[in-house]
């Protein structure tokens, strides 16, 4: 798992309203347990223990997962939460024996049948969240209208509304102060690559400089003087300096684009913003990976094949499917691409399909000391890494 410092602010958002959730679970629960002990009857026996472990258990588990567990694992508990809110609200109307309330109290469920969508806002994209809270909201509400109200009294339809407004109000806020997180974080990617864009072009610009330099110094200086003096030592000895000079410099300029892995991997965090923001990029670097300098070659190497896996995923994996970038740094480079997709069978990708092909292997074949390999099977999601070890 990441360190605190290491992560964006848009998961530290997500992270902290996890565990405001977890906690305001925790409340519910304690409160509740006189009125969940009184409407047992509502329901077959096994319904309310089983209900009520699944319900509280997983919203509380967001506590420790927040605070200790992976972003996927925390993605998984919302998304199970989310799950679990709706069985307990449908089951509920299935399995209800008809059993009036004795006051205007409301099942138990119907208390807090917007937190799943505001745990969902951590999440989600606006649509599903929209969605969620205007369909599956009006469900838990419903439950308690239906044991409560009778025939004349407050109307069916105001009632659900209310629901829908007050949970929509949360989910809303949530949404939108994580969305500032992800915005936050855009930002510093976007700031580090024109950091590294700037550092490059002053580098071109001194060595620029210095050719200029070394042109008017030594060439137009040898020139000049084979044009006043004859053939001599001392003019051999100049030219030779001269002609040494610019082997040099064009020696020199053929390096001039090679990155530190600080610069690779900003580079890299740039491609996966750009090409799937939700992607969680994990970054692991050796002791002798800090000496390391990667080609300019090299680093659109790697660009252009973690770009082509992440548009892969998205077109292919299926929805709701998660994505890890793992990038290792040590003596050589190494990139995975890994999902939890739908998966596919490699052997039966057609010829004419270039992405894989064009983009990551035949791109790697051709690139010296790299090396690619793609792993899938249908139900299993894909593995594409990328490989670059120093020749």
């Amino acid at each position: 798992m990441q360190g605190d410092a290491e992560r964006g602010s848009a998961e530290k958002l997500a992270r902290s309203f996890a565990q405001f959730i977890g906690w305001g679970a925790v409340f519910y629960a304690a409160t509740m347990v006189p009125l969940v002990m009184s409407q047992v009857s509502l329901n077959p026996w096994w319904w309310t223990p089983l209900f009520v472990v699944l319900m509280f258990g997983t919203s509380i588990a967001l506590i420790p997962v927040s605070r200790w567990g992976s972003y996927r694992a925390l993605k998984r508990t919302i998304n199970l939460y989310a799950v679990i809110n709706v069985l307990a609200s449908v089951s509920w109307l299935l399995t209800w024996t008809g059993e009036r309330l004795p006051t205007e109290t409301g099942t138990w469920i119907s208390y807090f049948p917007g937190l799943a969508a505001v745990a969902g806002a951590i999440i989600w994209r606006l649509s599903s969240v929209l969605v969620y809270v205007a369909l599956v909201t009006p469900l838990g509400t419903y439950t308690g209208y239906t044991a409560r109200w009778q025939e004349g009294d407050e109307p069916l339809a105001s009632v659900l509304v209310g629901g829908v407004l007050f949970s929509l109000l949360f989910a809303a806020a949530v949404f939108a102060l994580v969305r500032s997180g992800r915005l936050l974080d855009a930002t510093a990617r976007a700031a580090r690559v024109q950091a590294v864009q700037t550092s490059v072009t002053e580098a071109r610009t001194a060595e620029r400089r210095r050719v200029n330099a070394l042109i008017h110094d030594g060439v137009m200086a040898t020139l000049i003087a084979a044009a006043r003096t004859q053939n001599c030592a001392e003019l051999a000895r100049q030219a030779s300096s001269s002609l040494g000079e610019l082997k040099r410099a064009r020696e020199d300029d053929g390096h001039i684009e090679a990155m530190s892995p600080h610069q690779f991997l900003t580079s890299l965090r740039a491609t996966v913003s750009e090409i799937e923001d939700s992607a969680r990029l994990v970054v692991t670097t050796e002791p002798q990976g800090h000496m390391v300098q990667i080609p300019a070659h090299v680093t659109q190497a790697f660009s252009a094949g973690v770009a082509e896996s992440l548009r892969n995923v998205q077109r292919h994996a299926g929805l709701g499917a998660n994505c890890e970038v793992r990038a290792l740094v040590g003596p050589g480079i190494r990139v995975d691409v890994v999902d939890d997709g739908a998966g596919f069978e490699t052997k039966s990708v057609p010829a004419h399909r270039l992405g894989l092909r064009g983009s990551i292997r035949d791109r790697f074949a051709q690139l010296e000391g790299g090396s690619s390999y793609v792993e899938s099977a249908r139900g299993r999601g894909t593995l594409v890494s990328m490989r670059w070890n120093i020749a």
